[in-house]
């Protein structure tokens, strides 16, 4: 995985623009959760996790970036494309 982009959005939230295969690319997010998840270890209230937006394009990945970036669009309005769709539920 090379890491092409990283930024801080407004809230703190850390975000990268990932190239893990060749020509696909992803965001990792890095919100604070705000609660604990009793079944899965990694999300506690309070502390950072990891959400993996996955698009299906280059072209629509960059933009929402950018969107993010600009604070046009926050991770909540890209929930379709999170790796896992229950990561939603601690942002």
């Amino acid at each position: 995985m090379k890491i092409i982009e990283k930024h801080v959005l407004q809230d703190g939230t850390k975000i990268q623009l990932e190239n893990w295969f060749g020509e696909v690319l992803t965001i990792g997010a890095y919100p604070i959760s705000r609660k604990t998840d009793k079944k899965f270890y990694g999300r506690v209230a309070g502390k950072t996790f990891r959400i993996s937006l996955e698009f299906n394009s280059v072209f629509n990945c960059k933009l929402a970036f950018k969107q993010l970036i600009a604070n046009k669009k926050t991770l909540n309005n890209f929930s379709e494309v999170f790796h896992n769709l229950e990561d939603v539920e601690y942002l």
